[in-house]
């Protein structure tokens, strides 16, 4: 019976130079191989012993794509097979044929973003890393990932993305995008055999339906300026504010991007000077700079009112209440929250929280969403001072407050107006707690 070592930690997993036994489970290895251009791939395998003596490599999946549990799970389940008697996929015996169908499309992905981020192809590296590995991993079934990257056909592709291409169909593009290049390079470089392309954009055109962009253009819901002061009330009148009710008010204070308001760190705000910092890698627009925005006093008193776990090591502002550690709440957490205030609100006064312009538009009843509430109801107010009883504010200070890029003044103009922007955030901040208690 084989030895059985005690499991490594997924800290000494990460820390692996080269291929090392994994522990715990009999045959259970992390293959490290240096490639031809000086990168590095990670592959889960298994070395089990078979009943008839022989050892053979069992391939898991890539370190890139599944998690050290995941890895274990499926070691688990092919010692369980073996000891069934069912037969297993084995190594190529062939050096040259392995050699050639070794990469994994998930390898051959993720070592091409890494080398652009590492040649300095975006502006953004962490952000595009993060961006193109999540469409990647969303869009992308598990069994095309894992497929060898050389035998991957157009038609599989087109099968595989349809739902997405249906669904999701910028991110999806955006994904095919990515792809396409990193095939691209591939076969330019020597890694994979001379090959179509399967990624290819005209390939993948006449295979998927002609996609409606007008229907997929659709706007986020956004409340009327009016129906604000009393969402807010709705929102913030109890004693205690939860963190999925943090986010929405903060993101709509602030006229943010809610995915640059769940991330909120307590080292990122200043609550005695009322600024933000939040951080280039996670704003949409990019650049060489943080972006700083000065926070309303109501911004500030929603952050005081948040739960401050810092002393348990946990740096988040928006804080998952059951859980801590494990880091901020999730988009689940406020749309629940908005859910039990449409059911609310429908209950008391016969309607939900809603866009009716857009309702109008569309035919069918259009439910607020933080995103354009945040941002389209926050320039609507702005841009009327004579109705909502504020100054005129220039519409550049207005696209600063949005954080939109200026194609050609944002080259030179680097310095945000903070002064102004804390007037205009003070005065909206105003407007949103007129009917919130003071007490």
């Amino acid at each position: 019976m084989p030895k059985i070592t005690a499991p490594l930690t997924w800290r000494a997993v990460k820390a692996l130079k080269k291929t090392t036994s994994l522990g715990g489970i009999p045959g259970f290895t992390l293959r490290i191989r240096e490639n031809g251009d000086g990168s590095t791939s990670k592959t889960y395998i298994m070395r089990p012993v078979f009943p008839d003596g022989t050892r053979r490599t069992v391939t898991l999946g890539s370190f890139d794509v599944l998690t050290y549990a995941e890895a274990a799970q499926k070691a688990h389940e092919v010692r369980a097979a073996i000891f069934a008697g069912a037969e297993l996929p084995t190594k190529s015996t062939n050096k040259k044929a392995e050699k050639t169908n070794a990469l994994t499309v998930s390898e051959l992905f993720f070592s091409w973003q890494d080398e652009q981020a590492t040649r300095g192809r975006w502006k953004n590296p962490e952000k595009e890393v993060r961006d193109n590995r999540s469409r990647f991993l969303t869009y992308l079934p598990e069994d095309i990932r894992e497929t060898a990257a050389a035998s991957l056909t157009v038609d599989a592709l087109a099968s595989a993305v349809l739902d997405a291409w249906t669904n999701r169909h910028a991110s999806a593009v955006r994904m095919l995008k990515a792809l396409e290049c990193a095939y691209s390079d591939a076969i330019e470089l020597g890694r994979i055999p001379p090959m179509l392309n399967p990624a290819a954009a005209r390939g993948l055109a006449i295979r998927l339906p002609v996609f409606d962009t007008d229907e997929n253009s659709k706007h986020h819901g956004a409340l009327p300026v009016e129906d604000i002061p009393a969402f807010f009330a709705a929102l913030l009148n109890r004693p205690a504010i939860s963190p999925a009710a943090g986010v929405i008010a903060f993101a709509i204070l602030t006229a943010a991007r809610s995915g640059e308001t769940l991330p909120t760190q307590w080292d990122e705000v200043d609550l005695e000077a009322g600024l933000q910092r939040i951080p280039k890698d996670r704003t949409k627009t990019g650049g060489n700079l943080d972006r700083y925005v000065p926070l309303s006093s109501q911004a500030v008193d929603v952050l005081r009112r948040m739960p401050d776990f810092r002393a348990l090591g946990v740096p988040h502002v928006f804080t998952n209440m059951q859980n801590p550690k494990a880091g901020h709440i999730s988009p689940n957490a406020y749309w629940n929250l908005l859910k039990r205030m449409h059911t609310v609100r429908q209950q008391t006064e016969g309607r939900r929280w809603i866009d009716p312009q857009l309702s109008a538009q569309y035919g069918y009843e259009v439910p607020m969403t933080v995103h354009g509430t945040a941002r389209a109801t926050f320039k609507a107010w702005a841009k009327d001072g004579i109705t909502y009883g504020h100054p005129a504010y220039p519409e550049a200070l207005l696209e600063r407050c949005l954080d939109h890029s200026e194609k050609y003044g944002g080259a030179y103009d680097r310095t945000a107006p903070r002064g102004d922007m804390r007037e205009v955030f003070e005065a909206w901040g105003r407007y949103c707690f007129s009917k919130v208690d003071k007490t």
